[in-house]
């Protein structure tokens, strides 16, 4: 059986060729007519590459003058939905290409954005229609709870099932004692498999537990979610990561296709009011949730304040 092209196995089979909406500043970020143009009333004249930056912006019917509270006109535009200086700035705050790197508002967006693109509502079939999976139920998310709330209820509100596995706890090793959290690996592979789910998500360090899931468990956990016939991917929420030494699951990207990696600039760099987080995967995956996204996500004072 072959495997279809990444991402589209691991995507709602509706998606394939879905091209998003196509906005005023993706269609013709720096303006759409001349002033030559608009002087004559010729309209649809398009942008050449090189031309002045002074052109008249005519195609998203934005307000002719700015509104008196915004002193350095800076909001009377759309914003451009992916900054290029805020993404080259995350992209190497986080150690991966640019390409790999989609900013969103705050982590949740990202959560959001994953569950949209890979969860079919009520568990419709997604897979290689030629191989054994084809008309399979799909089943949504695996979970280990104690986790982050978000991520059943982003599941809920799309109809996407969701699957528990409780973590195990397990006496913490050194002088103190106490007890510690630990993801069961083989019971969420176990269940992944039996539910065909679709992700696998994940916080690392733990929310609430403060755990983090070792590098090699996320290995294994990737490897074993990517079944021939319906993978799915490993979501790592590295939410807290900036608080812990152990390596980012990024440095994963380059040889699992499946494993996608949850930023935040809202805990460590205090800016939670700002919304800015990205979802750090492998740069074909990276384009389709941008296709999936809302055509301005990211507010220009929030991308101000992250830059």
């Amino acid at each position: 059986m072959s495997r279809r092209p990444f991402p589209l196995g691991y995507v709602r089979d509706d998606l394939a060729d879905f091209t998003g909406y196509s906005s005023a500043r993706t269609s013709a970020p720096a303006g759409a007519v001349a002033p030559a143009a608009a002087a004559s009333g010729e309209q649809g004249v398009p942008v050449e590459q090189g031309a002045p930056v002074d052109l008249a912006w005519l195609n998203a019917n934005e307000a002719a003058t700015p509104n008196r509270a915004d002193a350095g006109a800076s909001v009377r535009r759309y914003p451009d939905p992916q900054p290029a200086a805020l993404r080259g700035r995350l992209a190497g705050l986080w150690g991966v290409a640019t390409d790999e790197l989609l900013v969103t508002r705050g982590s949740d967006e990202g959560i959001d954005l994953l569950v949209r693109a890979c969860c079919a509502p009520g568990g419709a079939t997604r897979g290689d229609a030629s191989g054994p999976a084809a008309g399979a139920a799909r089943g949504g998310v695996v979970v280990a709870p104690p986790t982050f709330g978000m991520y059943a209820v982003t599941a809920r509100l799309h109809g996407a099932a969701v699957h528990a596995v409780p973590q195990l706890v397990e006496p913490a090793e050194g002088p103190g004692g106490g007890e510690r959290w630990r993801v069961d690996v083989d019971a969420v592979l176990r269940t992944a498999r039996q539910q065909q789910a679709d992700l696998v998500l994940l916080p690392s360090p733990g929310n609430p537990t403060g755990q983090g899931v070792p590098v090699e468990d996320l290995v294994r956990l990737a490897e074993g979610l990517r079944r021939d016939e319906a993978p799915a991917l490993l979501v790592v929420d590295e939410a807290y990561a900036d608080f812990t030494d152990a390596p980012s699951a990024a440095t994963l990207l380059a040889t699992h296709e499946n494993v996608v990696v949850l930023r935040t600039l809202s805990k460590a760099h205090g800016l939670a009011g700002a919304r800015i987080g990205a979802v750090l995967a492998r740069a074909e995956l990276v384009a389709l949730l941008g296709r999936v996204q809302a055509p301005y996500p990211l507010a220009v004072p929030a991308v101000q304040l992250a830059l």
